[in-house]
C-alpha cells in the first residue's frame, strides 16, 4: 500500500499519524511503499479536518482507496473528538488522536480487504 500526502492536516498533526500508521502497517504485516513507481494493491489518499466547539476538538478523516489508476474502490471515514482548552482546532495535544485514526485506518482498510474490497 502507498500513501499520498494528506491534505487539511497541518505538519505537526500529520507526523504522529504517519509515524503511527506504519507501526499498525507494520504489525499487521502490510508494507508501505513510499516510491510511485513501486506497485501496490492500494493508495490512500487522506483528508481531514477539525473543528473545535467549546473546549472539544473533533477531528474528522476520509481516506479514499484508489488502485493504481486512480479509480476509488472503497472510502475509509470516521472521528476522533478530543478535549481541548488551546482555542484552536488544530491545536496542541490532538498526536494521541492522530495515532489512534492511524490505527483505526489499518484496521479498517483490513476489515474491507478481508471481506472481499468490494
Amino acid at each position: 500500500m502507498r500513501f499520498t500526502p494528506v491534505i487539511g492536516a497541518p505538519e505537526d498533526a500529520i507526523r504522529p499519524l504517519s509515524s503511527e500508521l506504519e507501526a499498525a502497517a507494520k504489525r499487521r504485516g502490510l508494507a508501505i511503499r513510499n516510491h510511485a513507481g513501486e506497485p501496490v494493491d492500494s493508495i490512500l489518499r487522506g483528508y481531514f479536518d477539525a473543528s473545535e466547539d467549546g473546549g472539544t476538538t473533533r477531528i474528522e478523516y476520509v481516506w479514499d482507496v484508489l488502485d493504481e489508476n486512480g479509480n476509488r474502490l472503497h472510502r475509509i471515514q470516521g472521528d476522533e473528538v478530543v478535549p481541548d482548552e488551546s482555542g484552536s482546532a488544530w491545536g496542541a495535544g490532538h498526536a494521541e488522536a492522530m495515532r489512534t485514526i492511524a490505527r483505526k485506518t489499518i484496521a479498517d482498510y483490513l476489515a474491507w480487504r478481508q471481506h472481499g474490497s468490494g
